[in-house]
Protein backbone atom coordinates (compact mmCIF):
# COMPACT_ATOMS: atom_id res chain seq x y z
CA UNK A 1 0.00 0.00 0.00
CA UNK A 2 3.27 2.24 0.37
CA UNK A 3 4.53 1.58 -3.23
CA UNK A 4 2.06 3.09 -4.79
CA UNK A 5 1.97 6.32 -2.39
CA UNK A 6 5.90 6.21 -2.32
CA UNK A 7 7.42 4.71 -5.13
CA UNK A 8 11.06 5.78 -4.78
CA UNK A 9 11.21 6.02 -0.85
CA UNK A 10 8.76 3.44 -0.06
CA UNK A 11 11.12 0.50 1.34
CA UNK A 12 13.60 3.15 3.05
CA UNK A 13 10.39 4.23 5.02
CA UNK A 14 9.51 0.66 5.79
CA UNK A 15 12.59 -0.03 7.25
CA UNK A 16 12.90 2.99 9.11
CA UNK A 17 9.06 2.30 10.36
CA UNK A 18 10.87 -1.12 11.61
CA UNK A 19 13.64 0.21 12.92
CA UNK A 20 11.69 2.79 14.85
CA UNK A 21 9.44 0.42 16.63
CA UNK A 22 12.40 -1.72 17.78
CA UNK A 23 13.37 1.39 19.25
CA UNK A 24 10.38 2.13 21.50
CA UNK A 25 10.36 0.63 24.74
CA UNK A 26 7.00 0.29 27.09
CA UNK A 27 6.89 0.53 30.81
CA UNK A 28 3.92 -0.46 32.33
CA UNK A 29 3.22 0.40 36.19
CA UNK A 30 3.28 -2.45 38.61
CA UNK A 31 5.25 -4.81 35.88
CA UNK A 32 7.90 -5.61 38.83
CA UNK A 33 5.04 -6.41 41.60
CA UNK A 34 3.70 -8.48 39.25
CA UNK A 35 6.97 -10.27 38.26
CA UNK A 36 6.56 -11.28 41.84
CA UNK A 37 3.39 -12.02 42.61
CA UNK A 38 2.51 -13.93 39.52
CA UNK A 39 4.73 -17.06 40.05
CA UNK A 40 3.67 -17.30 43.77
CA UNK A 41 0.00 -17.47 42.49
CA UNK A 42 0.83 -19.99 40.08
CA UNK A 43 3.25 -21.78 42.16
CA UNK A 44 0.18 -24.23 43.98
CA UNK A 45 -1.94 -24.86 40.87
CA UNK A 46 -0.69 -28.09 39.60
CA UNK A 47 -1.48 -29.39 43.46
CA UNK A 48 -5.13 -27.84 42.88
CA UNK A 49 -5.49 -29.60 39.77
CA UNK A 50 -4.41 -32.89 41.39
CA UNK A 51 -6.98 -32.74 43.96
CA UNK A 52 -9.70 -32.14 41.48
CA UNK A 53 -8.96 -34.40 39.58
CA UNK A 54 -8.65 -37.00 42.61
CA UNK A 55 -11.88 -35.32 44.26
CA UNK A 56 -13.79 -36.11 40.89
CA UNK A 57 -12.83 -39.38 40.58
CA UNK A 58 -13.93 -40.01 44.28
CA UNK A 59 -16.86 -38.50 43.93
CA UNK A 60 -17.81 -40.56 40.40
CA UNK A 61 -16.66 -44.36 42.64
CA UNK A 62 -19.10 -43.07 45.20
CA UNK A 63 -21.67 -42.07 42.71
CA UNK A 64 -21.45 -45.44 41.18
CA UNK A 65 -20.54 -43.88 37.85
CA UNK A 66 -22.04 -41.19 35.43
CA UNK A 67 -25.32 -41.42 34.74
CA UNK A 68 -26.45 -43.92 32.28
CA UNK A 69 -29.54 -42.23 30.93
CA UNK A 70 -30.87 -38.72 30.43
CA UNK A 71 -32.00 -36.69 33.74
CA UNK A 72 -35.49 -36.65 34.71
CA UNK A 73 -36.12 -33.61 33.07
CA UNK A 74 -35.55 -34.25 28.92
CA UNK A 75 -38.10 -37.29 29.86
CA UNK A 76 -41.11 -34.94 30.86
CA UNK A 77 -39.81 -32.38 28.49
CA UNK A 78 -40.24 -34.75 25.56
CA UNK A 79 -43.77 -35.73 27.07
CA UNK A 80 -44.56 -32.60 27.33
CA UNK A 81 -44.88 -32.57 31.15
CA UNK A 82 -42.17 -30.14 31.73
CA UNK A 83 -43.35 -26.77 32.85
CA UNK A 84 -40.50 -24.69 31.74
CA UNK A 85 -40.32 -23.15 28.64
CA UNK A 86 -38.96 -24.76 26.17
CA UNK A 87 -35.41 -23.65 25.16
CA UNK A 88 -35.52 -23.75 21.14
Amino acid sequence: MLLPKAPRMAERLVDDIFTALDEQTVVVPGTDAAALIVPSLATPLPAVLDQRRLLAARIREAAGGPPSFPGPDLHARHQGQDRRPDPR
